[in-house]
Formats: C-alpha cells, sequence, structure tokens
C-alpha cells in the first residue's frame, strides 16, 4: 500500500507542479505581449489556457487515491492535524472551486481573443493558499508534541501555524517544483507539438530557463528541510537502501535536468527550425518531470516515516489483511487509467491548434 501510495502521489504532485508553472508561465506571458504586442507569447498563454481544465481535473482526481491512503495509513495523526486546523482544511473545498472558476473564466476569455492574465494570476494565487494549507496540515501530522498547546490555544480550528518549523521550506520547495515541472512542460510542448517556429522557441527557450531556475532553487530548499529533521530521522534516511537511494537518485536527476535545461534554452532556434521537432527531448522532459517527483515523493515518505517513528508510531508495525479481488481491480484500473493519460498526453503533442493550421 506504500508503494501505491508513493506512485500515485508522485503522479499528483506533477499535476499540482505543472498547474502551478503553467498559471504563472500565463500571467507572465499575458503581461509582455500586452505590453510588447508579443503575439506569439498571446498565442502560447491561449495555447495553455485550453489544457488547464484538464489539468484540473487530473490534479483532482489524482490527488484522491493518495489522499485515501494518507488516511487509511496515517488516520489518528492525519485526523488531530486536520481537526486543529479545520476552519482552513474545510475552505480548501472553497478554494478549489474558485480556483476552477477563474480557469474556467480564462480559457473562454482566451477562446474569444481577450487577455486572461488576470484570471491567470488570481488562479494562482489561490493555488498557493492551498499549497500552504496542505503543507501546513502534513507538516503538523508529524509533530504531535505541538498539538495539545495548540488545542489549548483554540479549539475551533481556527490556529495556522504556517511559519512555524519546516511548513514554509516545504511550501516553497513543492513551489519552486512548479517552476521545475512547468518548464520541463514547456519543454516537452515546444519540441514534440506542430506549432509556429516563434512560439516553439519561446517555449524551448524559457521553458528550460524556468527549469534551470526552479531546479537552483529547490537544491537550498532541500538542504534546508533535510537539515532541519531530527538526528534520528536522518540517521534512518542514510541507513535505509530506499530512502538514501532516492537522495542520490533525486540529484543525479537534479544534474541531468539542469543540463537539459540549459541545452534547450541554447539550442531553442535551431531546434524550432526542424520540421518534424525532437520527439525525443519532448518525452525525456516529460520523464524527467515525473521521475524527479519519484524520487522526491520517496524522500518525503522517509521522513514522515521516520518523524513518526521517532513520535511513536511505526506504520510498518499496523496489521495488514489484504483484500485480493478489491486489490486486482484497483491494480488494472490504474494500470487502464495511465495508459488513457498517456495516449491523451501523446495527441496533444502531435496535435496542431485550429488556429496554425497554415504557416503565415
Amino acid at each position: 500500500m506504500c508503494e501505491l501510495h508513493i506512485a500515485l502521489l508522485s503522479l499528483h504532485f506533477v499535476a499540482v507542479q505543472a498547474m502551478l508553472g503553467a498559471l504563472l508561465v500565463c500571467a507572465l506571458w499575458e503581461a509582455r505581449s500586452r505590453r510588447a504586442g508579443n503575439e506569439a507569447l498571446h498565442d502560447g498563454a491561449r495555447q495553455l489556457a485550453r489544457w488547464l481544465p484538464t489539468l484540473m481535473t487530473f490534479l483532482i482526481n489524482l490527488g484522491v487515491p493518495p489522499l485515501l491512503f494518507a488516511q487509511v495509513l496515517f488516520g489518528t495523526a492525519l485526523y488531530t492535524s486536520s481537526t486543529l486546523i479545520g476552519a482552513y482544511w474545510i475552505s480548501v473545498v472553497v478554494w478549489l472551486m474558485v480556483m476552477y472558476g477563474l480557469i474556467y473564466v480564462g480559457q473562454f476569455r482566451a477562446a474569444a481573443g481577450r487577455h486572461w492574465g488576470g484570471q491567470a494570476l488570481g488562479a494562482l494565487l489561490v493555488g498557493l493558499v492551498i499549497a500552504a494549507i496542505y503543507s501546513t496540515n502534513m507538516t503538523l501530522m508529524l509533530h504531535p508534541g505541538t498539538w495539545p498547546g495548540m488545542y489549548r490555544a483554540g479549539a475551533h480550528g481556527t490556529h495556522f501555524p504556517f511559519g512555524g518549523g519546516l511548513v514554509w521550506p516545504r511550501w516553497a520547495f513543492m513551489l519552486s517544483g512548479g517552476l521545475v515541472t512547468g518548464g520541463l512542460a514547456l519543454v516537452m510542448l515546444g519540441a514534440g507539438g506542430a506549432r509556429r517556429a516563434a512560439l516553439r522557441t519561446v517555449m524551448l527557450r524559457e521553458g528550460g530557463l524556468l527549469a534551470c531556475a526552479g531546479l537552483a532553487a529547490q537544491l537550498p530548499l532541500g538542504w534546508l528541510i533535510l537539515a532541519g529533521q531530527r538526528w534520528e530521522v536522518r540517521a534512518a534516511l542514510s541507513a535505509s537502501p530506499l530512502y538514501h537511494g532516492a537522495e542520490v537518485a533525486w540529484l543525479a536527476l537534479w544534474a541531468v535536468a539542469l543540463l537539459a535545461g540549459l541545452a534547450a534554452a541554447l539550442a531553442a532556434p535551431r531546434a524550432a527550425a526542424r520540421e518534424r521537432g525532437l520527439p525525443g527531448l519532448a518525452w525525456g522532459a516529460a520523464l524527467l518531470a515525473v521521475l524527479l517527483a519519484a524520487a522526491f515523493t520517496t524522500v518525503r515518505d522517509g521522513i514522515r516515516d521516520g518523524t513518526l517513528r521517532a513520535s511513536g508510531f511505526d506504520v510498518w508495525s499496523l496489521p495488514v489483511t489484504v483484500n485480493v479481488g478489491v486489490l486486482v481491480i484497483f491494480l488494472v484500473l490504474v494500470v487502464v487509467a495511465l495508459a488513457v493519460v498517456g495516449g491523451l498526453i501523446a495527441l496533444a503533442l502531435r496535435a496542431r491548434p485550429p488556429e496554425e493550421t497554415s504557416t503565415p
């Protein structure tokens, strides 16, 4: 179950970070196109607007199974932390509806040829609020020693300890991942899509630079998170082949992604001139985004298990009774769903938008 939790949570994080990165790109491109009259940036933001509702659907649906797994595996801790910040935790539903609405309004405005940078920026800010609530809850559940004091300070779920401990570094690490995944997604679209050369150049160049900026921020943030852990947690990570291997793998993937981002940015004009694009680069960028998410999600899992074990809760000691039939059905449906999603992504990469059916 833990392995399934990590796998599905990794995919959810890819969708979350891609959404945050896409919204930031759209807001910036819309502002720059309005100021400088750059048609390629306006077209790029309009194309991204068409995909955001679908991406939001993936984000939400891929987030449900990991949350259910977390409730089964860590129900006592997660239930308590959710109750302590209950007013904010429940508000996530409202914030999601607001974010969804802004994305749809932006899509309609983009389809009409109007600017929608304000809606993109609004949706991005709402996404940052949701991320702050989740980071606070998932960090709070790891520190039962703080629960009695919070309850005594207020039993109505209105206390929000965002600025304490490791909450903001975890939040910032996830947001910097939005730059990485969003940048790699732009590289994927620029390398694999049938688009005008000017737009493909922008996607490759700015996607590569955006990924590099995010990677540069993630390295010190990751060190800050690890350095802030208790010594027994760090020792457990180093002693585990799985978690230590995930740390090493993340560093290796970090270096590969940095080189890929720089290469895409520097070679953007030449790569964009190729008629058939660079499908290898497109799928390589997508694979890098998924593997980076899987590596840091595995390390995150090790930090959570080690911290809770140090507090007397060992998830690996829980009794397990496997319902084989339900598990088989679930695995089959997961494989089918991932195959469908992969097919849809491949179709999107090959598709030519209606407004680009002819080259000027």
